[in-house]
């Protein structure tokens, strides 16, 4: 299936979208932000490439975070703002996600954000990294996966994904110990940006890793989740 299609699951999903800010100078942040949009304070109403989205105070704590280690960052005291989803059509979640995480990188940039969450994974970077990892997908890069997709630790020498659902509508598992924990989030990154392209894994197939070789994929778990291992002629 081509992950740029229009699923049935895209408008639940589009409902979960979120991103959270937290700026060095909320007040200043919000007036600066409510200028730029027509408005005298937030929230505010933003249209942007044909979408409607809602910039406001969160209405919220944040539970579960999910700090990066490439990118490590302590969030700042204060108010934090969301942007949300507000209408429109998209085509599909990935397009809608692309539009929204160019979006949340202008306001970063224009709010002087501090860091920047992804709330339906709960994945937190500082502003500046996911400014240059949003820019790189808006021109053609990779999917960003190390800011839309948490990777947390199974217990049990693994690596389980968080997020990857509303894009596939499937969590990725990865069963490759005895390789070291930094090389499986290496093949769990592309291989994230290989589902969000393509789509659900629907059977059992051999996929090639850029630079690690051999894996088989497939679903488990009546097909919620994508199970992947070492091949046995890897």
């Amino acid at each position: 299936m081509d992950g740029n299609e229009t699923n049935s699951d895209d408008m639940m999903a589009a409902g979960k979208a979120c991103f959270r800010f937290w700026f060095d100078d909320a007040k200043r942040a919000e007036d600066k932000l409510a200028a730029r949009h027509g408005a005298a304070t937030v929230p505010v109403s933003i249209s942007y490439k044909g979408l409607e989205f809602s910039l406001r105070p969160a209405s919220a704590g944040v539970d579960d975070a999910q700090f990066i280690a490439v990118n490590p960052i302590d969030l700042p005291e204060g108010p934090s703002h969301e942007l949300i989803f507000a209408g429109g059509e998209a085509g599909s979640f990935a397009a809608l996600a692309m539009v929204m995480t160019t979006l949340a990188a202008e306001i970063a940039e224009a709010g002087a954000a501090r860091a920047v969450m992804w709330v339906p994974s709960g994945t937190v970077t500082g502003a500046d990294f996911f400014v240059k990892l949003a820019k790189a997908w808006a021109d053609g890069g990779a999917f960003p996966a190390m800011v839309l997709v948490a990777l947390k630790s199974d217990g049990n020498a693994g690596l389980t994904s968080r997020g990857l659902d509303l894009f596939c509508g499937q969590e990725l598992m990865l069963d490759l110990a005895p390789m070291a924990m930094p090389e499986q989030a290496k093949v769990a990154i592309r291989m994230i940006d290989h589902l969000v392209a393509e789509g659900p894994v629907t059977e059992n197939e051999i996929v090639e890793v850029d630079g690690f070789g051999s894996f088989e994929i497939g679903p488990r778990n009546s097909g919620k989740n994508i199970y992947l291992r070492r091949t046995p002629f890897a």
